[in-house]
């Protein structure tokens, strides 16, 4: 992993699950993250967003610089709930 000039010789652990112990899973993200975990194009994502009001789309839970910011289980709820087909 690469931090400015120097090269560290180890990836940070990640998060620890305060209840379980476990590594901690993602559980905020944008459009690259959904993307990445439903397996297609960042444009079909951005277009869902778009289309929020009449596909049942989560909202995002925060709008920063970078874009929106969605709550991931509720994004993969919706997708398994067939969402992404309207």
């Amino acid at each position: 992993m690469t931090y400015g000039s120097r090269d560290l010789p180890y990836d940070p652990p990640p998060p620890l699950d305060p209840v379980t112990g476990e590594p901690d899973e993602l559980q905020f993200g944008g459009v690259a993250e959904i993307a990445a975990m439903l397996g297609v194009p960042r444009s079909t994502v951005s277009m869902w967003d778009s289309r929020r009001g009449t596909n049942g789309y989560p909202e995002p839970v925060a709008r920063l610089t970078m874009g929106p910011v969605y709550d991931l289980a509720a994004v993969r709820a919706w997708h398994e709930g067939k969402g992404a087909q309207s």
